[in-house]
């Protein structure tokens, strides 16, 4: 194997692992700050506001972060206090935050599957309604087939552009080729973004 198709493969390995990564971190950034503004409310008394900051701090899903369980059991608490103070609109509001984060971070897969049946059936509860007419939402809620198109369109048009880069950017003797790697990396780019301002807002 050619040192030229080697850095080829290593450059077309290392990109999409670089995105993943910087679309990791604004997210976790993005939910870490959600939970520290809801905390701040929280302690004010504030607690709609609270309840806004947390939903979007339990939005901001990455696997295994602490924020995620800490905004949905900030909402929980929030929910059974304001029940408790006979609060019953902001309780519900509160429920609702929850199942909107489930629905919200539900992509291939829901993993907030609890969480959501939960506010299910306590807003089921809180509206009189039986507990049987509160059954999980279709997938369809949890993301639009508009966000569906947008996210497979700026992944496919950055996996082929990568590669498209890959292919042109070096000749047969690996020599760098700066004219032929402009289109490709442009499009690379542009697909990028369109991944990433669709992934952060679906």
């Amino acid at each position: 194997m050619s040192a030229s198709l080697l850095r080829r493969l290593a450059l077309g390995a290392a990109l999409p692992l670089v995105l993943f990564a910087l679309v990791t971190l604004r997210t976790l950034s993005r939910g870490e700050a959600g939970l520290a503004a809801s905390d701040r409310a929280f302690d004010a008394g504030q607690l709609e506001l609270a309840v806004r900051y947390a939903r979007r701090s339990a939005t901001a899903y990455v696997p295994g972060a602490a924020h995620v369980d800490a905004a949905y059991a900030r909402l929980r608490a929030v929910a059974v206090g304001a029940e408790r103070a006979r609060d019953l609109a902001l309780a519900a509001s509160a429920w609702q935050a929850v199942r909107a984060a489930a629905l919200e971070s539900r992509h291939v897969f829901c993993p907030h599957a609890r969480e959501l049946e939960q506010a299910n059936a306590n807003l089921a509860r809180l509206a009189g309604l039986p507990a049987a007419r509160s059954a999980p939402a279709s997938p369809a809620e949890g993301i639009t087939p508009g966000w569906a198109l947008l996210l497979g369109a700026g992944f496919l048009s950055a996996v082929a552009c990568l590669s498209w880069f890959c292919l042109r950017a070096w000749s047969t003797t690996g020599h760098w080729l700066a004219a032929r790697a402009s289109w490709p990396a442009l499009g690379w780019c542009a697909g990028v973004c369109v991944l990433a301002w669709a992934l952060l807002h679906a």
